[in-house]
């Protein structure tokens, strides 16, 4: 919605953005709580609604964004490890790697097979004597 740009308006209502406080004139629709979007000189547009529900939002997204951190840095360390030390690896080697066993993206017990720990690309497998193996695996985490 535009208001008309040719006509007085009046604040008798005393009506404010929820965002930045500025008044919203009596003409406005009453459910209005936020600016009339405004687009400016240099082409991007002022949305007071959207920036206070983008706020919002980012702090309710806060511990998900943390977790994919945590894993996109997990998948580095990973990287790094396979790079240096290819199959193979002692459990002292993962730790020294900061990678943590117990914040896979998938965990499953195989009464056969063992342990396996999936992260991003890679998975460990446990075998005996505190080694694992470091295999690539197509699962997609979507």
């Amino acid at each position: 919605m535009q208001l008309s740009t040719d006509f007085n308006y009046t604040y008798y209502q005393k009506r404010k953005c929820l965002h930045c406080g500025s008044p919203i004139p009596d003409q406005a629709h009453a459910a209005r709580k936020f600016c009339i979007p405004l687009k400016l000189p240099d082409g991007s547009i002022k949305n007071c609604k959207d920036d206070f529900h983008a706020e919002n939002r980012k702090e309710e997204n806060l511990p998900y964004r943390l977790i994919g951190e945590f894993h996109k840095r997990i998948h580095q360390n990973i990287l790094n490890l396979y790079a240096s030390e290819k199959e193979i690896v002692s459990l002292d080697k993962i730790s020294q790697y900061g990678i943590d066993l117990s914040r896979p993206v998938k965990f499953i017990v195989d009464t056969d097979q063992g342990y396996f720990f999936y992260f991003i690309e890679f998975g460990f497998k446990q075998l005996p004597g505190n080694q694992f193996k470091i295999f690539k695996h197509e699962y997609s985490f979507k």
